[in-house]
């Protein structure tokens, strides 16, 4: 499961990417405000992906350790964090854009909280004392996947309210609509997964 949360995290920019060219027609300036963010979450990604490799390379080419590599860490972390408040900020403008009287409040309510509990995940420590290292080192990482995966659930969230209730002639359902079926096959196939074949 936590596996699954870490790979629609890191993969979350590329589907709200997918999903605004699906809807692309839709509104052009809700289209150009949300492929930008788009473009910034992509890169947030890969800052995720390769910072911490980067930060291991570079501190042991530096003969830094370990405080060599949480410090490289910490910079990198900033600049993804920057990157996703800044995608964050235009797809909430991008679903108030171009709109009449219907907005997507409860999407964009549930895109914003997810965003700042991944953001908040950051800060919670991890240190279960010097006996329990090896399990201080597990429950960091269990930490670092949530933490990924609300950043990513949260952006897809916000890239639906940005296309969300809008009027269309490309005869597709509305993207709440079709998060929810998806939603719904998710869950159905992994709760299949977890009884096995033979229950």
């Amino acid at each position: 499961m936590f596996r699954v949360l870490e790979i629609v995290g890191l993969l979350a920019p590329i589907g709200g990417t997918i999903l605004l060219v699906l809807y692309r027609k839709r509104s052009r300036p809700a289209f150009a405000l949300g492929i930008t963010a788009c473009v910034l979450g992509i890169i947030a990604s890969a800052i995720g992906f390769f910072g911490t490799r980067i930060s291991v390379a570079s501190a042991f080419i530096a003969d830094a350790g370990v405080e060599g590599v949480s410090e490289r860490l910490d910079s990198w972390t900033l600049i993804r964090f920057c990157l996703l408040v800044v995608a964050s900020v235009l797809l909430v403008v991008a679903a108030l854009v171009d709109r009449g009287s219907a907005k997507p409040v409860a999407w964009l309510f549930a895109g914003v909280f997810l965003m700042s509990a991944g953001v908040g995940m950051h800060f919670v420590s991890a240190d279960l004392g010097g006996e329990h290292e090896r399990l201080t080192v597990i429950v960091g990482m269990l930490i670092e996947i949530a933490q990924v995966g609300l950043l990513g659930v949260g952006f897809l969230v916000l890239c639906i309210a940005a296309i969300a209730y809008r009027e269309g002639s490309d005869g597709r359902q509305d993207p709440t609509q079709l998060a929810a079926r998806v939603g719904t096959t998710a869950w159905r196939i992994y709760s299949e997964s977890r009884r096995g074949p033979n229950r």
